[in-house]
């Protein structure tokens, strides 16, 4: 309930600040804030700088968002995600080893699906893919990087869908699970996050005496402090008949 009011009280006073700027044209400075995940709420974040003075930053649609960390297990997987990985196949698509670490990412138009071969040789037909014009595939089986989503999931048997085809992989048990995402709803507090962006010109001195500020983040970099853990499944109770 504290958070939510000091997320109530910033906002407010961003709203009066705010009034005295002109509207065509609102003078702004150059934000940088870093520091610990207090709270969220909607488009907001509640930062905590190592100096306890408190944040308050506006999320909008143009803000670019990186979110890093790890899964305490491939339990998280679930079909509809992205994730990124090397594994060897044969020429159907089939891995030929379980998957010990892969990384779920969001698709971007500088990182988006497809299958690169880890050499020149690639085999023909694997999951659509061909090798090089000109060249005949030299192994029934290749190495090849896929990025794809996961159509899927089940017992650990994933299938994954990179554009051009489909690849099934086996994801071991123990599989090192990265992350790096602009989904800002898997943070938490205590999360680290480092956010560039604007705020109202001449704030400074009023962040001196209250230890308070706000402003838009254009930029913001998040690296979980704890692993992400995968739903907690729910236990079946079993009743007795009473006789």
């Amino acid at each position: 309930m504290l958070c939510l009011a000091i997320i109530a009280a910033l906002a407010t006073q961003a709203a009066g600040q705010c009034r005295t700027c002109p509207r065509s044209q609102p003078q702004t400075e150059r934000l940088e804030v870093s520091g610990y995940i207090e709270n969220m709420q909607g488009n907001q974040i509640l930062v905590k700088t190592v100096t306890d003075q408190l944040w308050l930053l506006q999320v909008t649609r143009e803000t670019q968002i990186q979110v890093t960390g790890s899964a305490s297990s491939p339990e998280i997987l679930k079909p509809g995600m992205s994730i990124a990985f090397t594994s060897q196949f044969d020429k159907s698509g089939n891995g030929q080893q379980p998957v010990e670490q892969l990384t779920i990412f969001t698709p971007t138009r500088e990182k988006g699906y497809g299958a690169i071969p880890a050499a020149v040789n690639g085999i023909d037909g694997m999951a659509g893919l061909a090798p090089p014009a000109g060249q005949q595939p030299q192994s029934d089986v290749a190495t090849y990087t896929v990025a794809g989503k996961i159509t899927s999931y089940k017992d650990g048997k994933a299938k994954v869908f990179f554009g051009r085809g489909t690849a099934t992989v086996e994801i071991a048990g123990d599989c090192r699970v990265a992350i790096t995402v602009s989904d800002p709803s898997i943070v938490k507090k205590g999360d680290s996050i480092e956010a560039k962006g604007q705020m109202p010109a001449g704030q400074t001195q009023n962040i001196l005496q209250t230890g308070r500020g706000m402003g838009r983040a254009d930029q913001i970099e998040i690296q979980m402090a704890k692993p992400l853990e995968p739903p907690k499944r729910r236990s079946t109770i079993h009743r007795s008949t009473p006789r």
